[in-house]
């Protein structure tokens, strides 16, 4: 896609999801990022973005769940 592209959070979901589905077929993280950006013509850094994005808002929930547990006690 063009340079300044927008990507909906539904299409960033569903390429994280197919870079943590499909991690373990490559011989490192670098690798399965550039594969699965090459497809649908996603800059990899923009791929390795979201995914970080991800990875620290499930942190966040996880976090988050774990101090409303904490509390109900």
């Amino acid at each position: 896609m063009a340079k300044g592209t927008r990507y909906t959070p539904e299409f960033r979901a569903k390429a994280v999801r197919l870079l943590a589905e499909s991690r373990s077929s490559y011989s490192s993280e670098t690798n399965a990022i550039s594969a699965v950006a090459k497809d649908p013509g996603i800059a990899p850094e923009s791929l390795r973005r979201w995914r970080n994005q991800s990875d620290a808002t499930v942190a966040e929930e996880t976090r988050q769940s774990a101090e409303d547990a904490m509390a109900e006690l």
